[in-house]
C-alpha cells in the first residue's frame, strides 16, 4: 500500500483537502502498525516491482510529497524510524526537468 502526504498540519484549522493533522498523522500511522503493516523503502518497492523481490506481506510506503524542512521529518517521522525502523520517501516535482523525482530518505 502506498500513503503519500502532502501537508501535517498541528491545527484543525490550518488543514485543506490535502492535508492531515498531527493527531490523524500519528493516529493513522499507529492503527497501520497494529495492523501488522511495515514501512519499505522506494528501492524494495522497485524491486519487488521489477523482480518480485520478497516484501513484507503487510507492507507500505510512506512518501511525503513537496520538498520538506527538516523539522518536518524530525518532528513527524524520525519517531517512527527510531521506534520501529521507518522509512520515508520524499518527492516533488523536479522544476528542471518537469518529471517525478524521489529521494529514499533514511533517518
Amino acid at each position: 500500500m502506498v500513503v503519500m502526504l502532502h501537508g501535517i498540519k498541528r491545527d484543525q484549522a490550518d488543514v485543506t483537502a490535502n492535508d492531515v493533522t498531527v493527531k490523524d498523522f500519528k493516529q493513522m500511522m499507529n492503527d497501520l502498525k497494529e495492523q501488522g503493516f511495515e514501512a519499505i523503502n522506494a528501492t524494495q518497492m522497485a524491486d519487488f516491482i521489477d523482480h518480485n523481490a520478497r516484501i513484507p506481506a503487510r507492507s507500505v510506503l510512506l512518501i511525503q510529497d513537496d520538498r520538506r524542512t527538516p523539522e518536518n521529518y524530525n518532528d513527524h517521522f524520525r519517531p517512527l524510524y527510531e521506534k520501529w525502523g521507518w522509512p520515508v520517501v520524499n518527492a516533488w516535482i523536479s522544476l528542471e526537468d518537469s518529471i517525478r523525482t524521489q529521494t529514499c530518505l533514511e533517518i
